[in-house]
């Protein structure tokens, strides 16, 4: 057994390698729902003369919640079993603890890449970001870990998280393959302070820029807008980084009173507007 990594957070890859050289009718996929107590097949696969490497898809299972164990077995023309692979678990990545901002992860251990499992990798994700980044890289022996978010406080309410399992050198096939938990999303609740001032052409950078100052803030239904007296409107975004410099076309415009429209989301049912 190559792998057994999550995919798309839907489902579980199990990548088995097998020799040409091996005489042999069909690959049988086994899993178990229960720790091992109990195996039964759910996906068979032919030889394929020249093919070596053979990748199953197991779509039952929900990946947030579910911890299986596969094993495949190489079976001959009588379908009987005469060489078993190695067992191998997924990866269950889940949310011990959120709280103001620290967020604290928890993985079930990772029982492939027998005596070369070298490290894991522990993958974030903001709400800005489009894509995963490395935030931390910890023994085989830890399966915990605790994240400080403080300093992101500004990219967004949302979080995903998840967990990588490292094979070093060593495979008698040459491989350095990884396994995938599956994605947790946290939410962390939002703050919002609005200023009731500011000066464009202050001496002092931060005064400059009149923005909400925001906390956990989903960035996806974000809307702020500025109105003079009039109602004709001066500035609008839904970018959550981009505040009004006071300038309208490219002139500043003139002292007063103006007035905001803030909206954003708070949660999946719940949207905040502040005037």
């Amino acid at each position: 057994m190559r792998y057994v990594s999550v995919k798309d957070n839907l489902g579980v890859e199990i990548a088995v390698f097998v020799e040409d050289s091996v005489d042999y009718k069909q690959i049988a996929l086994f899993c178990s729902k229960d720790n091992k107590s109990t195996f039964n097949k759910i996906k068979t696969l032919s030889k394929v003369k020249g093919q070596e490497n053979y990748i199953f898809y197991d779509e039952n299972i929900d990946v947030n919640q579910d911890k299986n164990y596969y094993y495949a077995s190489i079976t001959d023309e009588c379908d009987e079993s005469f060489a078993n692979t190695d067992t191998i678990n997924n990866i269950l990545l889940q949310v011990l603890e959120s709280s103001a901002d620290m967020v604290n992860i928890e993985w079930e251990y990772y029982e492939g890449f027998p005596n070369r499992l070298i490290a894991y990798d522990v993958l974030r994700q903001t709400q800005s970001q489009e894509y995963f980044q490395s935030i931390a890289n910890v023994t085989f022996l830890e399966n915990t870990y605790e994240d400080n978010v403080w300093g992101l406080a500004s990219e967004g309410a949302k979080f995903y998280y998840q967990v990588v399992a490292i094979e070093g050198v060593g495979n008698p096939n040459g491989f350095t393959d990884k396994s995938y938990s599956n994605i947790v999303q946290i939410n962390k609740s939002s703050e919002c302070y609005i200023p009731n001032a500011f000066v464009p052409n202050s001496d002092i950078e931060k005064n400059r820029i009149f923005k909400p100052v925001l906390s956990y803030v989903d960035v996806e239904d974000y809307y702020f807008v500025i109105y003079n007296r009039w109602g004709e409107k001066m500035f609008e975004t839904t970018d959550i980084m981009e505040g009004w410099d006071g300038t309208v076309n490219g002139k500043y415009a003139e002292m007063g009173v103006y007035v905001y429209m803030l909206t954003y989301r708070i949660d999946e049912k719940n949207v905040s507007t502040k005037r």
